[in-house]
């Protein structure tokens, strides 16, 4: 572990329920302890650097995968015992040979992330290999140097590649026949996808920062996102399928994104997916990559039919951007293949009940994830939520990439060494879940730990809107009808560095764009309050439009009467209709979102008030006394969720009082 990454440990206030603890790395201190966030004395870095080679694994149908596998060495040689293997399906190339000719990989800390290869600090895989773990990377199928038709995300092919792999690794003769698997984002499902096959060789799970439900997670809401026009927003699909597929990025790859992708991505232009070892290496690389442009150029005709995209693969884009927007009406290129929606493996994810530790953070898009996995799995699970986002970058907050890869690597090793070496550490014996309480320093946290979720110490609370901008911090309802109205600005915005942009997160000062709508404020608070949890927010509305989006943010109002960005929520009102999930939802409010019932749900109208439900993302955050709350609506969030402007602009009134229960549900932390 770098030294900086031992120094800064002693930073990291560990808050149970009782203890303060200060967490240090394994490597130095002899004393046995295991606790989370604190690893010594159970196991040692016998290992100081690795041997890598890269070959062709065949699947069952005969379709080659290219994998990459590293093997620990000591002084030069590699270990002579059989170990554990560590694997990462690589959705985002196996490694990066960069335009200067040197290579990239996931054993490299580097200045810059690098396609999601590598990241500054990140030493997990180091750390890892170590600690005497094999550590494996591999292209999915038709992908990287991987030969075979990409199915599209993670399709049945992908878990029956994986089970294939897993098993293959299981039985080398430098092997122990037991393999965890790791990743972050499109790796961490691809971690689900492989379990719910159940290798007999998988024995532990350590996704990060990943999907439950496509449908609530891309197009939450029935609210797609949506570039501004000429701009196209790096996602999963079009990365994966237009620009790695085809084994090169060109100096052009990423002209059409927006400044902020690109300051992400600009760094990898000109790379290229590197061959495999040996002298035939470039010449099945070059035979890989030729066919799979006809697959592309066939796959984008198929999408035309299908999603109404143009029949050049480099326009797939736009209308990826539509797609998902009804519950299981994705196309087969976004998501919706067989089986490919990770909340659809839960059946033979509760069969298999291989030990999960889900690792995510509350800035992240999709922060509904970590709990509805930790709730609905059955096996063997532990679940941590930090205070970072969807990963942390070479400009990141100094303390949040620091404390991403301090958990990630301590969490990670505790884990692998009970399920894969058989170490009794007792990390089963701790509380199941740990979580960040955020405070209004990005930089300040504590760790709270739980037995499950929604947190024992946590009481709903039901808060109201009253006429005035008032957000009434009690439990009464006002008894007099009062309304609010505002004109739908289709320029409201949250900003470019959302929790969307899968980056830094760094939201403006929001007065500006609150006076795009309306604001419910409470007055100042007389003792700290924290929320734990999703809010809930009712709203009884009017609307000169039949249809329309809402964009909902609780708020932290300082003293200076500054207004700070906690949580939102959104919801298109004719995707409004209430339904039983067929999942554990831990009491949020879920939403039919079926095409024909959204198509048979009544306009809105300027006479009699409709009521919507929606929860805002859940976070962990500590309101200090004397700050004030907000409750901001507004029509649009122009920069993921873009709309032609209409004149003239519907005009929505929010009634509130008497029979009207229009407000917010708080999940207040009692303790």
């Amino acid at each position: 572990m770098p030294k900086r990454l031992m120094a800064l440990a002693a930073g990291f206030a560990i808050l149970t329920s009782a203890t303060v603890h200060t967490p240090a790395i394994a490597g130095e201190a002899k004393a046995k302890v295991s606790r989370f966030g604190e690893y010594s004395g159970y196991t040692e870095q016998r290992f100081d650097g690795y041997d890598r080679e890269s070959l062709y694994v065949p699947m069952r149908d005969g379709t080659r995968l290219a994998v990459d596998i590293y093997h620990p060495t000591k002084n030069g040689e590699r270990a002579i015992e059989q170990l554990p293997i560590v694997l990462r399906m690589a959705g985002y190339w196996r490694a990066h040979e960069m335009a200067d000719g040197s290579l990239v990989t996931i054993m490299d800390d580097v200045d810059e992330n690098v396609g999601g290869v590598a990241f500054p600090g990140r030493t997990v895989f180091q750390d890892l290999m170590k600690h005497g773990y094999i550590v494996a990377t591999a292209d999915p199928r038709g992908s990287g140097a991987s030969f075979g038709k990409p199915n599209g995300f993670m399709s049945l092919h992908y878990s029956r590649d994986s089970y294939d792999l897993i098993e293959w690794l299981g039985a080398q003769s430098w092997s122990s026949g037991r393999v965890g698997m790791i990743g972050a984002s499109y790796m961490a499902n691809a971690q689900i996808a492989a379990a719910s096959e159940d290798p007999p060789s998988l024995k532990a799970l350590f996704p990060e920062v990943g999907a439950f439900d496509w449908t609530e997670e891309w197009a939450s809401g029935g609210i797609s996102l949506v570039d501004r026009p000429g701009e196209r927003w790096m996602s999963p699909g079009r990365f994966v399928f237009e620009i790695l597929a085809r084994g090169k990025i060109p100096k052009n790859a990423f002209d059409s994104a927006s400044a902020e992708k690109r300051l992400e991505l600009d760094n990898i232009v000109g790379s290229r997916v590197p061959p495999v070892d040996g002298p035939d290496g470039e010449r099945l690389l070059a035979e890989v990559l030729a066919e799979r442009e006809k697959t592309l150029k066939a796959f984008a005709q198929e999408y035309e039919e299908t999603a109404g995209a143009t029949d050049s693969v480099d326009n797939i884009q736009p209308a990826y951007r539509n797609d998902c927007l009804y519950r299981n009406d994705c196309s087969t290129y976004t998501f919706n293949t067989d089986r490919t929606n990770p909340a659809d493996h839960l059946p033979q994810l509760n069969q298999a009940k291989i030990p999960t530790y889900y690792f995510s953070g509350w800035r992240d898009a999709t922060t509904t994830t970590p709990l509805l996995w930790h709730k609905n799995l059955e096996g063997p699970k532990k679940t941590i939520i930090g205070p970072w986002g969807h990963g942390p970058k070479a400009y990141s907050e100094t303390r949040l990439l620091e404390a991403w890869s301090h958990f990630e690597s301590v969490e990670s090793l505790r884990w692998f060494d009970y399920w894969l070496k058989g170490i009794d550490n007792g990390v089963m014996d701790e509380p199941a879940l740990a979580y960040s309480i955020m405070q209004e320093d990005p930089a300040q946290w504590t760790w709270r730990t739980s037995e499950d979720w929604p947190d024992a110490n946590v009481e709903r609370s039901s808060h109201y809107f009253s006429n005035g901008d008032v957000l009434i911090l009690d439990q009464t309802p006002p008894a007099t009808v009062a309304t609010a109205s505002y004109d739908v600005d289709v320029t409201a915005t949250y900003g470019r560095f959302t929790r969307y942009i899968m980056n830094d997160v760094i939201y403006p000062e929001m007065s500006a764009n609150n006076a795009k709508g309306i604001t419910y404020t409470s007055s100042p608070l007389e003792d700290d309050l924290t929320v734990v949890g999703a809010p809930i927010v009712t709203l009884n509305v009017l609307s000169t439009a039949p249809d329309g989006e809402f964009h909902v943010s609780l708020q932290r109002v300082d003293a200076d009467g500054k207004s700070h960005f906690v949580t939102e929520g959104k919801l298109k009102a004719s995707h409004r209709v209430l339904t039983e999930a067929p999942y554990d939802t831990f009491g949020l409010p879920w939403h039919d979102r079926r095409k024909h019932v959204v198509e048979a749900t009544p306009p809105l109208n300027e006479q009699e008030a409709t009521e919507l439900k929606l929860w805002l993302s859940p976070t962990a955050f500590t309101f200090e006394k004397g700050s004030r709350l907000r409750v901001a609506i507004v029509g649009a969030d122009a920069d993921f969720s873009y709309q032609e402007p209409v004149d003239p602009a519907p005009v929505v009134t929010i009634v509130s009082g008497g029979k009207f229960k229009s407000g917010i549900e708080l999940p207040i932390l009692m303790n």
